[in-house]
């Protein structure tokens, strides 16, 4: 059975090779007929038409590529067929008119039925579009109704930051006074429930500033070194007031996954990177760090997830991917969506060396997500 089915490829293969001008010319019906040795041949050329992948591909053409000139022509074939046939072999005339008429009858009727299963993909693949870009737009267009984003927390600090620059002209009696006050309070806030809060009093006085042990530029030098380690584009700029930094970071990665969102067919417009970086100075050195982001979009999302996910990384470097991953999805709660039962409410993770504060509210009150740093000590 697989000599005579291998000699029939061979034959089919020959049979379309380019350079006869009759095979040009001749109907691929015509050329699989004779593939099988022709009408007269007493294999029975007809018989096995639909069997194995034919009832996909009748005479070796995907029945979903069949055209209505392929049907019309099919029964004239058939007929010069028969003819064919009665003319050499006469006892095999009535057995190949029967099966003429039987893929007279099937093949049209198995050519609609791939034609009907084709448009109903095409339909369900077109279905599927629709909702991924009904989605997006919904996205958007909350994102767009929101008035509350990143900017104003930036504003926030800018104004602490404003008032801590009026406290620290005041005479170095209560300039002292105020900067015991602003330790003490801090301390209280991060320390967590189960430790004792620290005693006011001279301990409090001679204890460091509640900062991080590095100024504004060598943070931006280890976290920028830390992004481009796991991928990401880096820090672009950066600007300084008194004690506040503003930066941005280089969007080129945002840029990619916009690309890669819209090659997919699931993102459709102009979107821009949402991504914000602040730190506060004390002393010199770091007291908060603050990414602000977004997640009306899943690439403004990503984004965000993976510039907190560096972050981490720069300020434990030891740090494993599991204890990353778990602190990013579960303890400080960033994949949460709006079905979340803890949507609305505070994200708290205490380690080692610092505080950890992410907060984000339902979608349907705005989109913006925030991560505060500051130190423990």
């Amino acid at each position: 059975m697989g000599v005579r089915f291998s000699r029939l490829l061979l034959l089919a293969v020959a049979a379309i090779v380019p350079g006869s001008e009759a095979n040009a010319a001749q109907h691929f019906i015509q050329t699989y007929i004779d593939a099988q040795g022709g009408c007269g041949s007493s294999a029975g050329p007809l018989s096995f038409i639909l069997a194995g992948s034919g009832s996909q591909a009748p005479f070796g053409k995907p029945a979903s590529d069949w055209t209505d000139d392929d049907l019309s022509a099919l029964p004239r074939i058939l007929a010069e067929c028969e003819k064919t046939a009665a003319g050499i072999n006469s006892f095999r005339a009535a057995e190949i008119r029967s099966e003429a008429r039987d893929l007279e009858v099937r093949v049209p009727r198995i050519v609609q039925a791939a034609r009907a299963e084709q448009t109903r993909q095409a339909a369900q693949l077109q279905a599927r579009r629709e909702i991924a870009q009904s989605r997006i737009d919904a996205a958007r267009q909350r994102a767009e109704a929101d008035r509350t984003t990143a900017e104003e927390e930036v504003q926030k600090l800018e104004a602490e930051a404003s008032r801590a620059e009026a406290e620290a002209r005041i005479g170095a009696g209560r300039k002292e006074q105020a900067q015991r006050n602003a330790r003490e309070r801090q301390v209280e806030a991060l320390t967590p429930p189960t430790e004792p809060k620290p005693r006011v009093g001279a301990q409090v006085t001679a204890a460091p500033l509640v900062s991080f042990g590095f100024d504004a530029l060598t943070f931006r030098r280890m976290y920028d070194r830390q992004l481009r380690s796991d991928g990401d584009s880096g820090i672009a700029e950066c600007s300084d007031n008194a004690d506040l930094y503003k930066c941005k970071f280089d969007n080129a990665s945002f840029r990619k996954s916009v690309d890669a969102f819209k090659k997919l067919d699931l993102a459709n417009g102009a979107f821009s990177s949402k991504l914000r970086l602040v730190m506060a100075s004390q002393g010199g050195r770091i007291s908060k760090i603050v990414v602000a982001g977004d997640r009306a979009d899943p690439m403004n999302l990503f984004g965000y997830i993976g510039k907190v996910g560096s972050l981490l990384k720069t300020l434990e470097p030891e740090m494993s991917d599991q204890v990353q991953q778990s602190l990013l999805t579960s303890d400080l709660g960033l994949m949460r969506g709006d079905t979340d039962p803890t949507i609305g409410s505070e994200k708290i993770v205490i380690r080692k060396g610092y505080v950890g504060r992410c907060r984000q509210s339902l979608s349907s009150e705005n989109t913006t997500m925030i991560c505060a740093f500051e130190p423990r000590h």
